[in-house]
């Protein structure tokens, strides 16, 4: 294995999935597999075919993601191994990189590009940078689970009581394609809370290429509605999958 490849993945692993990368015959594969809440314990099949439907989506979006190798679904279990596709980005948006990673390479604009795709295909997603990794200088996309598609959200929400319904809802409404903009902003926020200064700069580039329509303080005001609705079911622990 390369040595400047760390194997190391669990900062961007949560809780029931484990993502490991191993060398095999000289190609370097990321496995990742999802333990699936035991809620699910019958809808394992249903779950996984719900993810390679939401895959297609992305592909058929032409959003960059690694070549799968491999893929089942076994024991309330979900695996996937693909190919290698890059380090994780989520240093390069923390306080110390951001206005660098900003201003003088063009990560940014490839993700604008792909939330642009997005908005167009009308999908939902997670834009938050721990889910793209850079390699020779091209983002690709690499997290499908959960599969933000309507089959899903039904079949969670039927594992839910009343008030966890309104949280989730509140959640899954991040995912939306309209919301994307704002939800970057979000995650680079939760990344460091000291990014706020780069706010009006994301904004700015954001606006120009119409992936957000609102004014700043509307900006800003979303952006801080995706924080507190994100926080509300990372506090009550609600599982995804």
């Amino acid at each position: 294995m390369n040595k400047n490849i760390s194997n190391d993945l669990s900062d961007f692993s949560v809780l029931g999935t484990s993502i490991e990368i191993v060398n095999s015959n000289g190609d370097i594969i990321i496995k990742k597999e999802t333990q699936l809440h035991e809620s699910f314990k019958e809808n394992e099949e249903d779950i996984f075919i719900m993810i390679c439907q939401y895959i297609q989506k992305l592909k058929k979006a032409k959003i960059s993601i690694p070549r799968i190798l491999y893929k089942n679904c076994e024991k309330e279990k979900i695996i996937f191994h693909c190919e290698y596709a890059g380090e994780n980005i989520v240093n390069k948006v923390k306080r110390s990189q951001i206005h660098d990673t900003i201003n003088n390479t063009n990560i940014f604009e490839q993700i604008f590009e792909m939330l642009t795709k997005i908005q167009k295909a009308k999908i939902y997603f997670d834009p938050h940078p721990k889910n793209y990794v850079l390699l020779d200088g091209n983002i690709s996309y690499v997290d499908f689970t959960p599969p933000w598609v309507k089959k899903y959200f039904i079949l969670r929400l039927s594992y839910a009581n009343k008030k966890e319904k309104k949280i989730l809802k509140d959640f899954f409404g991040c995912m939306h394609y309209k919301e994307i903009g704002y939800h970057l902003a979000a995650d680079i926020l939760k990344v460091d809370q000291n990014n706020y200064d780069v706010l009006s700069l994301l904004y700015s580039k954001m606006k120009e290429i119409k992936i957000i329509n609102n004014n700043y303080d509307k900006f800003v005001e979303r952006v801080e509605s995706i924080i507190n609705k994100e926080k509300v079911r990372e506090v009550e622990n609600l599982y995804l999958l």
